[in-house]
């Protein structure tokens, strides 16, 4: 059997008497009516024992995902499928499995005769996978899992079936809903065997040209055989009748012939004759009819009547050849004398009846029109797209659930139409359990009536038949079917068509931020890809916590090339940038061990306008703290007279006192501390009266004095800042998770944000082609929709920032805002962003939000919760629709954290390549051979035991002594730890700490408080030589501690000083 297979394939089929018989109309009708091709059961499958499925003969893909999808649309993609597997060395192969957990579709191809390459096939199959069926996703399959998970359940079951026939859909839901029809799916057959263990296997193997058209024609000729037999006309008749003539007639005649002639022929004859006629006819009549004239009178009267039936048959050869020769010689005379006379009468009477009859052979008639409305269309289909060789198994490990599977297969995939080929199923003993024949067709020698097997789609050659049925690929969409409904094991997602041809530039400038993404489908050769020139338009990046807004960001950041700052307000997720870029600096806000942070924000830049710069603070602060009535005038009155204090002058924003204000160690530009002086004085200067003074006193000074104390006093209440303008060439990342403080976290932002725009626009003017970015997380901190309960002043201040995103475009600044609650940013921001990208959203007026600003439609909105982690919604500016887009991954954003010491290391280095700026005066104090990690380890190791010196200086000016002697112990052995660790450096320690009390702890208008006499940080060291003389217990205020002259004047500086620290 294997050979004649071969053959099969090898185009070697011997064609014999059977295949040449002549057609027995009457063997045919009993063959197709009784039944003659029983159904039987199946012993047992040829073996061929070389033919073994692995992955060097095979491929095989398991379907995960799948688009959700009515039921003719996924039939018709699948169709389209098959229709490419025409390669004849390949069978295509689906196979169904039910598990207790759900069901498994693998398709896959397997080699036939080795004449075939494997891998061209297998990514054949992909790719029409792939661009067919909308949104699937497949799993290659290895070795281990095809036997684990095809060929293993088929060896573990116990019962087979071989389905044949030819299924169908129904006719009403055809006409209802364009075959749509969820009945006749996988997903009823998966429902009904919930929990079960079974499995169907599907082999199609393609049919060659020649055998389709070879069939083609045998149905055509067929149907020729077949018509004359559909109809017979039978016909009867009788015809009588009666006539009479009487006439008389004289003639004479006279005459003489002599001819002479000669002739000669020769014929030569040979002939074959072979007929059969049948025929039967009956026929009937009566006439009759009556005539008279001048002459005669005539009358008839006839009956007639006839049957007749005969059957000639006659078979005849003849051969022969004559020759003849004559001559002959005539002569004629001739005379004619003609005499007579006539007289007749005539009379003829005639009847004449004829009856017809017609029978059809109902049999005939019925599969003749079978053939020509159902069989011919579906091989014409088939002939066109595809024509198969289908072997259907079906298994199960138990009986019962192997009689299931037989009822729910027959049921669901045979429609309501009448055929002579409907969906049976013949049982399927295996002797020898081989479950690598399945995947082969398998031929039988039989004797069934040919004409019979190919009304029923059969295939048959040479008196074998095939174990198989002829199906299109149409009808092996129906088998081979895909779920429109989920079923455990597959996963159906909704897509939604977006555009797939953005507007890319070709500018070498441009960078790539993904991949387009077709119907679920990513197309790897089809690039997303944004123009760095045009990220100064800014950038507006959305999604819910987890859909990847972070990891688009970090692409964006490192793909553009650009020096970049992200102010991080919580979290800590770009610290996993290290990895891809060492350069990376990282500032950890309010969190001095690690990493410390300077800003004044009443720093100016060079050539920045003081009044401006003044509207901003104010704006900054009505943004983030609440304010009603008069407060943000009575902020920026103390702000003004802060300025005007240090030698300002807010029309021509110069100065008085000093020639180059920006080069003066920040002595120039007034604290947070000396503002807030300043608005005492404003507040009471207004006589708002007792009440209403403590309460702005208790709103606004009490909530400002906060940002003096502590880590936010060291980073706020400085006299100097952090050069911003190197900031700019560097990659920062800004993180305020350790500002707990919501109000605080928003304030930072806009200053930050204040301050960097302030100096692109400086950079403009130096460098105009310049580019930066700035990366704003979670923007509605600071830049939130002013609701109708807001006072006007937060209104001010939000509608500033809003603003400043359309200013810093033209200084080469890009913003990319990053938020997951679009609806809840000011409408500006949506407005004055060019590009958009939008990750999953489900709240739905966050997505009516974003999705009316890029002229989504409704579907593609109510699509945006569908979004898988790290698919993106893309639009800018002129394009003409919205793409859908896998954003790049360029690390795991749940990658191993990055170790702080990194970032305390790299704060070292930071902070020491600036010392002159961030701490001059203690910079003044070490010479050049101090190291980075010396100069910070006594910042460390300083600031502590300055909170010493104030804990034991406020204790001392106290009556009740608690802690003092605890402290002072302590204060004794830090002093002594931090002079055996610099008692070595050239440095005096006692001038070390108090330089560095200066840089850390400014004090308002500290040079207006203090006595002339000594420089500032002498009366400091006064203090500190109270450890050196063990006076460490007595009282301060004494007169001899400092001295009988000098001692009040030395305690009056202190207590100027210090009274009021706490901490620094």
């Amino acid at each position: 059997m294997i050979g004649f297979m071969d053959s099969l394939l090898k185009e070697k089929v011997v064609i014999d008497e059977y295949s040449k018989s002549i057609f027995d109309i009457n063997a045919f009708k009993d063959a197709v009516f009784l039944n003659k091709k029983e159904i039987k059961q199946i012993d047992s499958l040829s073996a061929d024992e070389n033919f073994e499925i692995n992955n060097m003969n095979s491929r095989f893909f398991r379907i995960t995902e799948l688009s959700a999808q009515e039921q003719f649309i996924l039939r018709q993609d699948l169709e389209n499928v098959i229709a490419s597997m025409n390669n004849v060395h390949f069978n295509w192969v689906y196979y169904l499995s039910g598990t207790e957990t759900g069901i498994e579709i693998y398709i896959g191809t397997v080699l036939l005769l080795d004449q075939g390459d494997v891998f061209n096939q297998k990514k054949l199959l992909e790719s029409q996978l792939l661009g067919n069926i909308s949104g699937i996703l497949l799993e290659d399959v290895s070795s281990k899992n095809l036997q684990d998970h095809i060929l293993s359940p088929l060896n573990n079951s116990q019962h087979f079936g071989l389905l044949t026939g030819v299924p169908s859909l129904t006719i009403d839901q055809q006409a209802q809903s364009k075959g749509s029809n969820i009945n006749q799916g996988i997903d009823r057959l998966a429902r009904s065997l919930t929990g079960e263990t079974w499995q169907l296997l599907l082999v199609a193997q393609p049919a060659k040209l020649h055998e389709i058209n070879q069939t083609i024609e045998e149905f055509l000729n067929l149907s020729s055989d077949l018509h004359p037999g559909i109809k017979k006309s039978i016909q009867s008749g009788t015809n009588t009748g009666t006539s009479l003539t009487e006439g008389s007639s004289t003639s004479i005649s006279h005459g003489l012939t002599d001819q002479t002639g000669s002739n000669k022929s020769r014929t030569k004859q040979h002939g074959l004759n072979d007929s059969i006629t049948n025929q039967t006819s009956e026929s009937g009549g009566e006439s009759s009819s009556n005539s008279k004239n001048n002459s005669s009178t005539s009358t008839s009267d006839s009956k007639n009547k006839g049957w007749t039936k005969g059957e000639s048959k006659t078979n005849g050869t003849s051969s022969g050849t004559s020759d003849s020769s004559g001559t002959s010689e005539s002569k004629s005379v001739s005379k004619s004398d003609t005499k007579g006379s006539s007289n007749s009468s005539s009379r003829s009477e005639g009847k004449n009846t004829t009856e017809s009859r017609e029978f059809i052979d109902k049999k005939i008639e019925r599969i003749e029109k079978y053939i020509t409305e159902k069989q011919l269309p579906r091989f014409e289909l088939g002939r066109s797209k595809g024509l198969f060789k289908t072997a259907i198994y079906l298994s199960a490990y138990n009986k019962r659930t192997y009689e299931s599977l037989v009822l729910a297969v027959r049921s669901t995939f045979q429609g309501n139409q009448s055929v002579f080929s409907p969906l049976q199923v013949q049982k399927l003993h295996m002797k020898k359990k081989d479950i690598n024949q399945l995947f082969k067709i398998h031929w039988e020698k039989n004797d069934i009536n040919k004409d019979a097997l190919l009304l029923q789609s059969t295939p048959s050659a040479a008196r074998h038949v095939a174990l198989a049925t002829w199906l299109n690929a149409s009808e092996l969409s129906i088998l081979a079917g895909l779920p429109s409904r989920e079923v455990c094991g597959i996963r159906l997602r909704k897509n939604v068509d977006f555009a797939v041809n953005p507007l890319n530039s070709k500018d070498s400038a441009s960078f790539e931020l993904g991949r387009i993404i077709q119907n679920g489908r990513i197309l790897e050769k089809s690039k997303v890809l944004l123009d760095k020139k045009l990220l100064n338009q800014h950038i507006f990046i959305s999604g819910v916590t987890g859909a990847g807004k972070t990891t688009t960001c970090q692409q964006i950041l490192l793909q553009s090339k650009l020096p970049f700052l992200v102010i991080e307000p919580a979290k800590t997720e770009y610290r996993g940038l290290y990895e891809l870029d060492e350069d990376i600096q990282f500032y950890t806000l309010n969190n001095e061990q690690l990493s410390p942070f300077r800003i004044n924000p009443f720093e100016l830049l060079p050539n920045e306008q003081l009044v401006g710069h003044i509207d901003t603070l104010k704006a900054t602060f009505a943004a983030v703290f609440p304010m009603e009535a008069s407060m943000p005038y009575l902020i920026e009155e103390a702000i003004v007279r802060s300025y005007e204090s240090k030698g300002w002058d807010i029309h021509t924003s110069k100065n008085f006192l000093f020639e180059n204000p920006f080069n003066c160690q920040g002595q120039a530009f007034p604290i947070m501390s000396e503002m807030l002086e300043q608005l005492k004085i404003v507040i009471k200067s207004k006589g708002f009266g007792d009440d209403l003074q403590q309460k702005y006193e208790g709103s606004l000074i009490s909530r400002l004095d906060n940002l003096t104390i502590g880590s936010k006093g060291r980073m706020l209440n400085t006299r100097v800042s952090i050069d911003v303008s190197k900031l700019l060439d560097q990659k920062v990342v800004i993180e305020l998770d350790e500002l707990k403080d919501e109000q605080d976290k928003a304030l930072m932002m806009g200053l930050l944000i204040g301050r960097v725009a302030e100096a692109m626009k400086q950079r403009h003017y130096s460098d105009p082609t310049f580019q930066h970015l700035t990366l704003i997380e979670e923007a509605h901190r600071l830049l939130e929709k002013p609701q109708g309960h807001d006072d006007g002043a937060k209104k001010l201040g939000v509608s500033l920032f809003a603003n400043l995103l359309a200013e810093v475009r033209k200084y080469g600044e890009g913003l990319i805002i990053a938020d997951q609650i679009p609806n809840k940013l000011a409408p500006e921001v949506l407005k004055n962003t060019n590009t958009k990208i939008i990750h999953r959203l489900f709240a739905a007026d966050d997505r009516q939000a974003i999705g009316e600003t890029v002229g989504l439609t409704e579907e593609q909105i109510d699509f945006l919760p569908m979004l898988k982690a790290g698919e993106a919604v893309v639009y800018s500016a002129g394009w003409h629709e919205a793409v859908r887009t896998q954003v790049g991954q360029l690390h795991n954003t749940n990658s191993k954290p990055l170790d702080i010491q990194i970032i305390a290391s790299h704060s070292q280095r930071r902070i020491f390549s600036q010392r002159t700026q961030l701490y001059p005066r203690l910079s003044s104090v070490f010479d050049s051979e101090i190291t980075a990690e010396q100069f910070n380890q006594f910042i460390q190791e300083g600031s502590f035991v300055l909170n010493l010196w104030l804990k034991w200086y406020a204790l001392s000016q106290n009556e009740v002594q608690g802690h003092k002697l605890i402290i002072t112990q302590r204060l004794s052995k830090e002093m002594e730890k931090l002079n055996q660790v610099w008692g070595d450096s050239k440095s005096d320690i006692k001038l070390a700490l108090a330089q560095l009390f200066l840089d850390i702890a400014p004090i308002a208008y500290i040079e207006d408080k203090l006595p002339t006499k000594y420089p500032v940080e002498q009366y400091l060291i006064f203090l500190f030589g109270l450890y050196e003389h063990d006076q460490l217990n007595e009282k301060i205020t004494s007169d001899t501690i400092f001295g009988q002259d000098t001692g009040r004047l030395i305690a009056g500086a202190l207590q100027a000083m210090l009274q009021k620290l706490n901490s620094i």
